[in-house]
């Protein structure tokens, strides 16, 4: 199985923060442990049609193969015994040179609905270019409403594209398509 990089640090983390109702959480490097919880909540979401295809990470050797290739985090819990959210920043399929970042967002389930995937969305847009991205794709299927209506609040997001055919559902099996979104961290307007 591939591993993150754990050689690469943000200095900032990990960092004590809040959550938007209050809450102290903490935000840091994702450790391998919490790869593997990581992909234990996406396998779920995938299984149940929310946002991950069923066939997108059949295995969590898969997964890993797409993560380890960028920079992994995670929110916890004040005492950094909980896993609330996890998030990575890793090269977009959309680029060839690698310097175009691609999310992945996923709140555990019994945490959701208190804005911390918005939350997690503006760290990653935060975090993307202190990482050396210079540019950044949403690839959001059209199902994921909450992702959806985070990223029209990002400030400088523009839709670019549907692609009619992301991958298939694991609740019913049909397939389902995404939109995607960029901003550039440049100075240069996001208007394509």
């Amino acid at each position: 199985m591939a591993e993150i990089d754990l050689q690469f640090r943000l200095d900032m983390l990990p960092m004590l923060t809040s959550l938007p109702g209050g809450r102290k959480v903490v935000v840091d490097h994702m450790t391998d442990r919490q790869i593997t919880e990581t992909y234990a909540m996406v396998e779920k979401d995938a299984s149940n049609g929310l946002g991950f295809a069923v066939d997108e990470y059949v295995t969590e050797e898969d997964f890993r193969d797409e993560v380890c290739e960028g920079f992994g985090f995670v929110v916890l819990s004040e005492d950094k015994s909980e896993l609330i959210s996890a998030f990575f920043i890793i090269r977009s399929r959309f680029c060839r040179d690698g310097r175009a970042a691609d999310p992945i967002v996923i709140v555990r389930e019994d945490q959701r609905g208190q804005k911390i995937g918005e939350f997690c969305s503006k760290l990653v847009m935060q975090f993307a270019p202190k990482l050396g991205f210079v540019c950044i794709y949403f690839d959001i299927f059209t199902n994921n409403k909450a992702m959806l209506h985070i990223v029209h609040k990002l400030e400088g997001l523009t839709r670019i594209g549907h692609l009619p055919y992301s991958g298939r559902l694991g609740d019913t099996g049909k397939a389902i398509g995404s939109d995607v979104f960029f901003y550039s961290f440049s100075n240069q307007s996001n208007n394509i």
